[in-house]
């Protein structure tokens, strides 16, 4: 593509794209960008380029249970989503529907992610689902969407937080894009709160950010809040990565999850 690529055109091909798969076809093809990124006093420099790294697809998994409207939409927003194949194009969202056969099945995190999907649904006012260890959650994966910040399908770079921000950086209008077709109802944000907000949706400084969070009548102190994003409100939650000790994190998310209830953040 290389001086060919016109930004202008792009950003509009993508702000006009009305599904994820179109999304993506648009995404794939963005101009191939170098950043430099000093850590621990060490310079170096990540080149993003979506052809030669490979791109995940990823969203709805499942767009007839998603769109049911007899549960709520919950998007879980990672780093990043591993896939067992490096570099090369990957749609994540067959291999969820396909359980136990698909090339994910081994990937402890998105199976603590279904048990989360599974206590926030079943989870109401009056009641917390209890948790049960067993390794047959996989049919929840149905009932969720999914998205990483970082797109590009090669595992060799360390997504620390100043990584995940480039990535963010470089791709917040397609991020956002992604989101406002996705249009969930609960964001549970994991580790990726602070980036989602102060880069992709672009509070003015963290400064800002932090007093609006704390400041904010919707707000509970337990790190949930409602913002509005694309003419309505959403319950982002902010929580920890998958792969924590599974007791643990599940408690603490439908804990968090059944206050925002009580305290009238989200209906059900």
């Amino acid at each position: 593509m290389g001086n060919h690529f016109n930004k202008i055109e792009y950003l509009e091909k993508i702000k006009k794209s009305k599904t994820l798969d179109e999304l993506f076809e648009i995404w794939k093809k963005k101009e191939v960008v170098e950043k430099r990124i000093v850590s621990r006093g060490q310079t170096n420099f990540i080149q993003l380029d979506h052809a030669k790294n490979g791109f995940i697809s990823d969203g709805i998994v499942n767009d007839n249970i998603w769109n049911s409207e007899s549960q709520p939409r919950i998007l879980f927003v990672m780093k990043m989503l591993d896939f067992n194949i490096n570099n090369m194009n990957v749609d994540i969202r067959p291999e969820m529907r396909k359980g136990r056969k698909g090339k994910i099945w081994s990937e402890y995190k998105y199976n603590t992610i279904a048990k989360w999907a599974l206590g926030i649904i079943r989870t109401d006012k009056e009641r917390i689902e209890p948790y049960e260890h067993h390794n047959y959650y996989e049919e929840w994966w149905n009932n969720i969407s999914i998205m990483g910040i970082k797109k590009e399908n090669n595992s060799s770079v360390i997504m620390n937080p100043d990584t995940v921000d480039i990535y963010a950086e470089s791709n917040k209008d397609e991020i956002k894009k992604e989101i406002e077709i996705i249009d969930p109802d609960i964001i549970v944000c994991c580790s990726v709160y602070r980036t989602l907000m102060t880069i992709v949706y672009q509070y003015d400084t963290e400064e800002e950010f932090t007093e609006a969070f704390f400041k904010s009548e919707s707000m509970l102190n337990n790190w949930c809040n409602v913002i509005p994003i694309n003419g309505r409100n959403r319950l982002f939650i902010q929580y920890v990565e998958p792969g924590w000790p599974d007791l643990i994190t599940y408690y603490g998310l439908v804990n968090i999850y059944q206050q925002a209830l009580i305290n009238g953040l989200i209906k059900r």
